[in-house]
């Protein structure tokens, strides 16, 4: 079992996203990433995927919703 959960969202991230995940894998403490993949320049149909535990993909910018 992880000790941590960390929530991400990609929207205006997309330059630093995979630092943030590799810094956050190089933790000392294990840590679950759940990523809400909210970045309008990434093809709807065609998503980019990253080493997480989850990634949701949305169109949309829900703001803190996700």
């Amino acid at each position: 079992m992880k000790l941590a959960t960390a929530l991400l969202s990609s929207y205006e991230r997309q330059d630093n996203l995979s630092k943030i995940i590799d810094n956050l894998r190089k933790q000392s403490v294990d840590v679950d990433i759940f990523l809400w993949n909210n970045n309008p320049e990434d093809n709807p149909e065609d998503k980019t995927e990253y080493p997480v535990e989850l990634q949701i993909n949305s169109s949309k910018n829900l703001m803190c919703w996700g």
